[in-house]
């Protein structure tokens, strides 16, 4: 099974059921997503109080993701030259 970020649609359809104040084992149900992700979710991008919208969590699950691949090992030239010359390498 391969895994599947939230849409922003899920995350308004999460937000307006969380809102009618459904569980989230019936909101997963309804969303076809395990309720621990959405618990995840909700936990993730809800920091310091604040309360869950989903606009913004949207952004920072794009901002992170972005941030991830940045960061990426051998996206650093010195990094990447040192694994190419030595995966050419005969042993």
């Amino acid at each position: 099974m391969s895994y599947k970020h939230l849409s922003l649609e899920e995350r308004e359809r999460l937000y307006a059921l969380k809102s009618q104040g459904l569980s989230l084992r019936d909101i997963g149900k309804r969303l076809k997503r395990s309720d621990t992700t959405l618990g995840r979710e909700l936990k993730r991008n809800a920091k310091y109080g604040t309360q869950y919208i989903p606009c913004r969590a949207h952004k920072l699950s794009d901002k992170r993701g972005w941030r991830q691949r940045y960061k990426a090992p051998l996206k650093n030239p010195l990094v990447f030259l040192y694994v190419r010359t030595h995966l050419r390498e005969d042993n």
